[in-house]
């Protein structure tokens, strides 16, 4: 019996399945002004979930992430 958790981006997938949430970056997203406020979001919101005992990342397709967005890095300086 799974839950799909809303993260407030669809660069971001969370699913709760016999209390693991499962935390799926999508296809090589990197670390953007974007994803990285809802990645903070999420994991609190996992923090204080009594249903969760475990929390996992991972990555769809070949990568897990790639790493910071640079230019959206650069547009904060």
């Amino acid at each position: 019996d799974s839950q799909t958790i809303d993260t407030g981006t669809d660069q971001l997938l969370c699913e709760i399945d016999e209390s693991v949430a499962t935390v799926t970056f999508k296809a090589r997203n990197a670390l953007s002004n974007e994803l990285t406020p809802a990645l903070r979001k999420i994991l609190l919101s996992l923090e204080t979930n009594d249903a969760v005992r475990c929390v996992v990342l991972t990555g769809a397709g070949t990568a897990f992430c790639a790493g910071g967005d640079v230019g959206s890095m650069r547009d904060t300086w």
